[in-house]
């Protein structure tokens, strides 16, 4: 995978006068042919922004993540973030929603979102993420 562009904080800059993006059946067709996505997300220490490529699965109007979790509790930065600040953005080619954290964690969530990328992702979810210790995240598409 390619590294994210620098410019995407530009290219996705959010001014809270102009009305959101509209997801369209063509955005809609162009999500479920995406492997990955750009997750924007405020840092909870600093304030900034911070983004990160990453897989997810879409279900509209949500998209469901599997973050990296161990045992004792410890989650990925982004996820991490999202516990603190529910807002946050998506970048799909180049178009950019605002977004929502809805949930994170659960046992009913973690089945969902791992059935939609066994779907998904199929052979390649079974060598990266079974049998392996995640949490699943939710966030709700504005718009």
């Amino acid at each position: 995978m390619n590294p994210p562009t620098p410019l995407f904080m530009h290219q996705c800059h959010v001014n809270i006068l102009a009305p959101r993006e509209r997801i369209t059946s063509m955005d809609n067709k162009a999500i479920f042919g995406s492997s990955n996505l750009y997750l924007t997300t405020i840092g909870r220490k600093t304030g900034s922004k911070h983004q990160v490529e990453i897989w997810f699965a879409y279900d509209a109007p949500h998209l469901y993540f599997l973050a990296h979790s161990n045992q004792s509790g410890s989650m990925t930065d982004w996820c991490n973030n999202l516990q603190r600040y529910d807002k946050c953005w998506v970048r799909i080619h180049k178009r950019c929603f605002e977004c929502r954290a809805v949930a994170i964690g659960g046992k009913p969530l973690e089945e969902k979102a791992r059935s939609l990328f066994k779907k998904k992702y199929q052979a390649a979810y079974h060598a990266l993420y079974e049998g392996t210790h995640r949490l699943a995240v939710q966030i709700r598409v504005l718009g």
